[in-house]
């Protein structure tokens, strides 16, 4: 019984582990933090440009097969695939005609790495005037094999007030 315990413990912890990222071995060379600020930098400016472009298969590959992003006003949406699904249909009729992310914080943990940062848009959907917004956001990356950061978990939130009815 107390095997079955540790057992169902251990792959309870191993579940745990790969949500939030690898463990650091002995053999692992430490991140940067100044290097890993400044690659997440420009994926992020990458990120711009294809979301300005409409890329949805250019921002799929910034993330993780099993990332979840967390989009304002809907349900999380789980794995690569259907992030690039979602982000298709949401960005379908909407031009976006300015962006950007200000990288606020970058924290390292072994091979994760936390980024909060402050972003604007503004965005016209089909003849309508363009609206602004700008807000805050926090991205979970994580370092792979290939020594590329990609995107793990994802969520920003609007600072603009709801208006008053």
């Amino acid at each position: 019984m107390a095997a079955a315990t540790l057992a169902c413990t251990g792959v309870a912890q191993a579940r745990q582990v790969k949500s939030i990222g690898k463990l650091k071995t002995a053999n692992e060379v430490p991140i940067d933090p100044a290097a890993a600020r400044k690659a997440i930098e420009a994926v992020d400016q990458d990120f711009i440009v294809a979301l300005k472009k409409k890329d949805v298969k250019a921002i799929g590959e910034m993330f993780e097969t099993d990332a979840i992003y967390f989009p304002s006003g809907a349900d999380a949406v789980h794995g690569r695939d259907q992030i690039v699904k979602y982000l298709g249909t949401a960005l379908a009729d909407k031009t976006i005609d300015e962006a950007s992310l200000v990288t606020q914080e970058v924290s390292i943990v072994s091979h994760t790495a936390i980024e909060t940062g402050l972003y604007t848009r503004t965005v016209r959907v089909g003849d309508a005037p363009p609206v602004s917004d700008h807000g805050k956001y926090l991205v979970v990356w994580q370092y792979g094999d290939d020594k590329k950061w990609r995107i793990l978990r994802d969520i920003a939130n609007t600072s603009v007030p709801k208006p008053q009815h």
